[in-house]
């Protein structure tokens, strides 16, 4: 399943959001993420190929926001929390 996943930094923390892939639905709830790292590995593990987690690192760093698009595999909808009717 492709979508878009939004991350920011807010406060200390870090908050992840996914839509579908017509960039205005959301099917997940706000994820907070403690720590850069694991923001990292979790699009890792949802998915995200080495380019895709370079580019959030670099806007992590850059902006502390910003929106990629990926194919999700079936831990990563556990993971991110993605509601599947939509």
């Amino acid at each position: 399943m492709r979508i878009w996943v939004n991350f920011m930094h807010r406060d200390t923390t870090w908050s992840v959001q996914c839509l579908a892939e017509d960039a205005r639905t959301v099917i997940s709830p706000q994820v907070r993420i403690a720590r850069e790292s694991t923001l990292l590995n979790l699009l890792r593990a949802s998915g995200a190929n080495e380019d895709t987690v370079r580019a959030v690192s670099r806007d992590m760093q850059q902006t502390g926001s910003g929106t990629v698009a990926m194919d999700v595999n079936s831990k990563g909808i556990k993971l991110l929390q993605i509601k599947q009717t939509f």
